[in-house]
């Protein structure tokens, strides 16, 4: 029976149940001493949530640490992007750990509206798994995810190797952790602590349970972010003082995030997610993890996943032009190399690999754009949504329904063909109808139907394949639409966002540093998929069979 094996093993199995069609499963190991990996005895991932590309480049002068560490000792793509439409925190993880799109794997927003259920489903919800210690918060699992990542590949491959997630979401921890971690934990913003569902664990280990006793965060409770360096240093991003930031009030240096006047410690557990010392307490449960779970400790490589994820908050809040997020960064090169340091000791020089990565980018503050002689501007949600049932009801026009076919807006159109089938319309045409009329609709500049998802050739087109490449039946519109470049939809006019299809969202860095990665840098337009299978070749196990991506170990090898 499953409760008499062990938790590894159920994982593997519920695995099987779960990608019964999928090409990512592999036969096991024979038992038999592993042979050296090129990694070493630990691999790092570590995907910093919202990275752009040029954070490396504009602040490079001012690393000294870990990110230092990374850009000139490892190999650098310099032109890599998410080839999928839709760039969202837990589509970007799970891209880099399948080495599938989503497509393939199946997570292709955050939430997504899901036809069969009738409903919006979040992307690693599960009644089932619910959170040991606390049945208030809602379940989590990966059971929605449909093909395995790297922590199911190593652990079919060698069941001896070691492998940890840990993120500030939980959709960042599971989506790495996926199916077959030993652990993945995330943090809980009601209490300032790591939490896990049950799917992975119902006791959490000693290391862990008393960090959480002795509530990490709360040694951030001074509640004041101050620069990190001299003013002078922040040349490379605008002014303090930008009316767009956070809430429009505090946007200057200092910060205070820790609550006066009734000590409400709720309150600060949450602000605490939009500052870089979220990531720091991170980073300090990571480094325990290594100690207490002797990663990189013996002849089986190992794999530890961290999501830093404190980078979205504050570039939500305060634009990627701003010095909070030039300071985040500064701060992560210093926090990353106390942890290279960390793992230089425990795990030993030469003896550990590092890759580096992001989930998505953020566009610039359109009023910034606008500034600098863009056409760009912010779309209020209502007005969005209005004009694309008006447009609904000009298509049912020409087709001559009585109703609107336009049932439901979520980044693209839901229809209801009941009324067009009992007139002899197939549901292509209801499609090419709606299709046509949004195309007037001044914000859209294109529509992608089912019937052009789904086929394969056809006339090349503009982000047509990063549209396909996040087509999953079920859980996409049936006439997605693709919005002008450099607009958002938002209600608010602070802040800035992510998710389309442009550079600005879709570039990010990939960096790869260990004993066999040599020192150089490439410009060859590189896809994230292409992270897994060159994680494969690094770790030394087989592969796990047909992916999206492709190797890219033989050009990094010393």
């Amino acid at each position: 029976m499953l409760s008499f094996l062990p938790m590894k093993n159920i994982k593997s199995i519920l695995l099987a149940f779960s990608l019964l069609t999928a090409t990512s499963l592999i036969s096991p190991a024979a038992a038999q001493s592993p042979t050296p990996t090129p990694a070493g005895k630990l691999v790092v991932l570590i995907v910093v949530d919202q990275m752009r590309t040029d954070y490396l480049t504009r602040f490079d002068s001012l690393f000294t640490g870990g990110l230092a560490r990374l850009s000139h000792k490892g190999f650098v793509f310099a032109n890599a992007f998410h080839n999928h439409a839709h760039t969202e925190t837990a589509v970007g993880h799970a891209t880099i750990t399948t080495g599938s799109f989503p497509s393939r794997h199946g997570i292709v927003a955050n939430s997504w509206f899901d036809d069969s259920l009738g409903r919006l489903v979040y992307c690693m919800e599960d009644s089932t798994a619910t959170i040991p210690g606390n049945q208030l918060l809602e379940g989590r699992s990966p059971a929605n995810m449909r093909a395995g990542g790297i922590a199911d590949w190593l652990n079919r491959n060698q069941p001896e190797s070691k492998v940890y997630s840990l993120a500030l979401k939980d959709r960042a921890a599971i989506a790495m952790g996926s199916y077959s971690t030993d652990g993945a934990y995330w943090y809980n913003s009601e209490d300032g602590t790591m939490i896990t569902s049950l799917f992975y664990t119902a006791v959490y280990p000693q290391w862990l349970a008393d960090l959480n006793d002795y509530r990490v965060a709360d040694d951030y409770y001074s509640g004041v972010w101050e620069r990190f360096a001299p003013l002078a240093d922040y040349r490379f991003s605008g002014p303090d003082s930008v009316v767009n930031e956070a809430d429009g009030k505090d946007i200057v240096f200092p910060h205070n995030f820790a609550p006066r006047e009734n000590d409400d410690r709720k309150i600060f557990y949450d602000n605490l997610l939009a500052t870089p010392f979220a990531d720091h307490l991170l980073l300090r449960y990571a480094r325990e993890l290594v100690r207490a779970e002797q990663l990189g400790q013996d002849e089986f490589v190992d794999l530890l996943m961290i999501g830093c994820s404190a980078a979205d908050y504050v570039g939500h809040y305060y634009g990627s032009r701003s010095q909070e997020v030039q300071d985040y960064y500064l701060r992560l090169d210093f926090y990353l190399g106390e942890f290279f340091a960390e793992l230089d000791s425990t795990v030993g020089v030469g003896q550990y690999s590092v890759v580096l990565a992001s989930d998505h980018g953020a566009m610039d503050f359109p009023e910034y754009l606008k500034a600098q002689g863009l056409d760009a501007g912010r779309i209020h949600p209502d007005s969005l949504k209005s004009a694309i049932m008006n447009a609904g009801l000009d298509a049912a026009k020409s087709l001559g329904l009585k109703n609107n076919p336009i049932r439901r807006v979520d980044r693209g159109v839901y229809l209801d063909y009941t009324e067009a089938a009992t007139i002899g319309k197939s549901e292509p045409a209801v499609q090419d109808a709606v299709a046509a009329e949004l195309k007037k609709v001044p914000y859209i500049v294109d529509t992608y139907t089912t019937a052009e998802l789904t086929a394969s050739g056809g006339t090349p087109r503009d982000y047509l394949q990063l549209f396909r490449n996040n087509y999953f039946s079920g859980r996409t519109a049936h006439v997605m639409y693709r919005l002008k470049e450099n607009y958002i939809v938002d209600r608010n006019t602070t802040g800035s966002t992510h998710g389309s299809c442009y550079c600005y969202d879709t570039d990010v860095p990939i960096i790869f540093y260990g004993p066999a990665v040599k020192t150089s840098s490439s410009d060859l337009r590189t896809q994230t998929v292409d992270i897994a299978p060159t994680l494969i070749d690094l770790m030394g196990i087989a592969s796990p069979g047909e992916l999206d991506g492709q190797s890219l170990y033989q050009l990094i090898k010393k």
